[in-house]
């Protein structure tokens, strides 16, 4: 073969399609002729290598490598060479790695080279591989152990001691389910199943219970992964277990804080957001919307200082920005533009929330409403030379004692109250107007609230002697005073006279008493004539019912049925009155016995589907109600099946009714939502009030006004409580809570 061309054609051939480099060598070392690979692999063609130093092409790390390895071709020392590896400069500056076969014939050397630079990024990133994964197995804070199909360890990680807490010796050949929870082991059983099937190349994660040699129990999180998969049937895993013991109850502990965080910030009075360094809410409590009149959402991408006066504007940007810059925290006072118009002043604090890298990304701030404490605070000075005026005015007597009860300042008032010059009280003690047998009373309290030594007031009544003779009955409330030392030596004492007031508090009691007599007499008279007045009415009920089944004309039907109907009206009226006297009278005879709420829920639900099929309303749930309640069989019923009739008349046509039931401690609690139109804020207190029917009447819904009195009073008597939550226009929610029965159903307790 000559320098200038390859002479035979198949060669040649091969020479122009070789994916290696052919490089033809002249005895100086410069290049003769190269193949298209060196353009394909490197980026030269042949035009830019002719003539040219092969060494000019190689790595300055190479160089030295390089000549010692030509000196040894040329000089005949080795006339052939192999596996000779250096670096080549590509066209586009980088460098790869060349596997060199090269042979002397004469003045010329023929050489091949293959690119070897991935291959030997591989074998250096396997290496490194080899190196980290033995790294990791004796440095992992996890537990990485290897296991059999019987889950007996085979090989331990140095962490493997003092994970359950055995040394090596008794972990090696010891089964793993020796220490797992019996509970879990099934589950266990069948995740092995799938990491040893070798049709599957699965990782499989697992959690159990595993037992330490302390005694308590771990909880353990696994994955693990079949060895050897590609050689046929696997016999060993790998399983890198970690300790979730600690992060579950973290993990709990985090889920109840952030719980609790949720609940103040939507609690909270005061404005509380969270801002970027760009001063943007990237979050808002909705205390931010009565503070700005702009709901919290509606905040959230806005910048912070967008709602500030403009003369405080750069004030506020600056506080912000400084925070920022220094990690630290901010302080300020600044007025804002209040969506009605008025400017309203706040406080703000904050701080800037440390991120785990870099410096801070966010800052939470706290704002709160001054506008009444910054105008309390200006008119504070005119309001001290007030207070003297008032004191002086207070019809109430308002003195000052010391530990000794010594009397060292008191208000024109008492002078006023009791009838003795202020100058004749001053200086002796407090209790010298206090009748006899009150002193021992009246001195105990005031050398109690002194020894407390506490921000507790005192509040007594006694009697004094006023300066012409008369007894007063004297309501005295008492507050200690801090001195200079912050030491309490001083107490105030405001009294007034009440003589009269209780004179007239006893008159009170008289009449209250007198009233519940009369009270009973009424709900004694209501019952009787609820039962007086029973009698006529099932007549007439009874004598419409017999006209129904004989009268043919459809005007006398129709009749008869208004009859009828209203008749029914009044007979459940007077049951419902009845029931509430007899409630009142304390003559209810409720028998209270554990009761399956299930049982009646269902039979309500039966008797009731006429009407809401006839109304065209849905019922439905997905609660249980599979709970035992302690209460009146016949009494819940009556309960539910308002809830339920209630549901249905005032809800919408194609309207629903969905039942719920929780347990709430030692209570159920069943609901009852409809998609109505809710109760108005100006209705609700008048809701429980017997006869008051709202806005029914209007809306043409049939009902005497006593279901909802009757029921919250039935379930009050059965030991529960009954409540309800509204939206106008989207319906609402009456529920009642009654105990969890401790006893099966069908014991029957009184």
């Amino acid at each position: 073969m000559s320098a200038e061309s390859p002479s035979n054609p198949d060669l040649s051939e091969y020479f122009r399609n070789s994916v290696d480099l052919l490089s033809v060598f002249k005895v100086d070392g410069n290049f003769g002729i190269t193949n298209p690979a060196w353009q394909r692999v490197l980026g030269w063609n042949p035009e830019d290598l002719a003539g040219s130093a092969f060494i000019e092409f190689v790595h300055p790390d190479d160089v030295d490598r390089t000549r010692a390895e030509s000196a040894a071709e040329w000089s005949g020392e080795s006339p052939t060479r192999a596996g000779f590896e250096n670096r080549l400069r590509c066209r586009d500056g980088t460098f790869r790695w060349i596997e060199w076969t090269s042979q002397r014939r004469g003045d010329l050397i023929y050489a091949t080279g293959r690119d070897v630079t991935a291959r030997n990024a591989n074998i250096a990133e396997l290496a490194a591989n080899v190196d980290m994964t033995k790294a990791l197995f004796e440095a992992a804070a996890d537990l990485i152990v290897i296991v059999d199909r019987d889950l007996v360890i085979a090989q331990n990680s140095p962490r493997g001691q003092n994970f359950f807490g055995y040394d090596d010796d008794a972990a090696m050949g010891a089964s793993v389910f020796r220490l797992m929870h019996p509970d879990d082991r099934p589950a266990v059983e069948l995740a092995l199943q799938r990491v040893f099937d070798e049709s599957t190349d699965e990782i499989v994660s697992l959690r159990y219970r595993a037992q330490h040699a302390d005694g308590h129990w771990m909880v353990v999180e696994a994955r693990g992964h079949a060895l050897g998969v590609e050689r046929g049937q696997p016999t060993q895993a790998v399983f890198i277990a970690r300790d979730l013991t600690d992060t579950i109850a973290a993990e709990a502990q985090l889920a109840e804080s952030r719980e609790t965080t949720r609940a103040i910030l939507d609690a909270a009075i005061d404005s509380i957001i969270v801002i970027d360094r760009d001063l943007t809410i990237l979050e808002a409590s909705p205390g931010t919307g009565s503070l700005h009149g702009v709901v919290a959402e509606d905040r959230v991408g806005r910048k912070v200082d967008e709602m500030v006066n403009a003369a405080d504007r750069q004030m506020v940007r600056d506080a912000f920005l400084t925070a920022f810059e220094n990690d630290g925290a901010v302080s300020f006072r600044a007025r804002m533009n209040h969506l009605e118009g008025h400017l309203v002043t706040i406080e703000v604090r904050g701080r800037t929330l440390l991120d785990s890298e870099g410096p801070a990304t966010r800052l939470i701030a706290i704002s709160r409403d001054i506008s009444d404490s910054v105008a309390w605070e200006a008119t504070l000075a005119r309001s001290l030379a007030k207070t003297k005026a008032i004191l002086d005015a207070a019809p109430d007597s308002i003195v000052v004692i010391d530990r000794d009860l010594v009397m060292i300042e008191a208000s024109p008032g008492t002078e006023r109250i009791y009838g003795f010059p202020k100058a004749e009280r001053m200086g002796r003690r407090s209790l010298a107007i206090v009748h006899p047998d009150d002193i021992p009373f009246v001195t105990a309290e005031l050398e109690r609230m002194f020894a407390a030594e506490s921000d507790e007031s005192l509040s007594y009544r006694f009697r004094a002697r006023h300066a012409d003779g008369h007894w007063m009955i004297i309501e005295t409330r008492g507050r200690l005073l801090d001195d200079e030392e912050g030491q309490p030596a001083r107490a105030v004492l405001v009294s007034r006279d009440v003589t009269e007031a209780v004179a007239f508090e006893e008159a009170l009691a008289a009449a209250k008493e007198e009233a519940e007599r009369a009270n009973a007499a009424k709900s004694e008279f209501m019952s009787r004539m609820s039962h007086e007045l029973r009698t006529p009415l099932n007549s007439v009920l009874g004598f419409a019912q017999i006209l129904q089944m004989e009268l043919e004309s459809k005007e006398d039907l129709e009749l008869v049925e208004h009859v009828y109907k209203s008749g029914q009206h009044l007979l459940t009226l007077i049951n419902e009155v009845l029931d509430i006297s007899r409630v009142e009278s304390g003559n209810i005879g409720l028998t209270t016995e554990p009761l399956l709420l299930q049982d009646l829920v269902l039979e309500c639900l039966d008797i009731i589907a006429p009407q809401a099929r006839e109304r065209d309303v849905g019922i439905g749930y997905s609660d249980s109600f599979d709970y035992p309640v302690l209460a009146d069989n016949l009494r819940l019923k009556q309960v539910i099946l308002n809830l339920l009739s209630n549901a249905i008349k005032y809800n919408r046509s194609h309207g629903s009714v969905t039942l719920h039931c929780i347990v709430k401690k030692n209570h159920v609690r069943f609901s009852v939502s409809d998609t109505g139109y809710g109760i108005a804020p100006e209705l609700r207190e008048r809701l429980f009030i017997a006869f008051d029917r709202l806005d029914a009447e209007a809306r043409g819904i049939e009902g005497t006004g006593l279901g909802l009195t009757l029921s919250k009073t039935l379930v009050e008597a059965m030991g529960g409580t009954l409540g309800f939550e509204t939206v106008v226009d989207k319906g609402s929610t009456f529920w009642f809570e009654l105990p969890i029965s401790t006893i099966s159903p069908g014991a029957s307790v009184v």
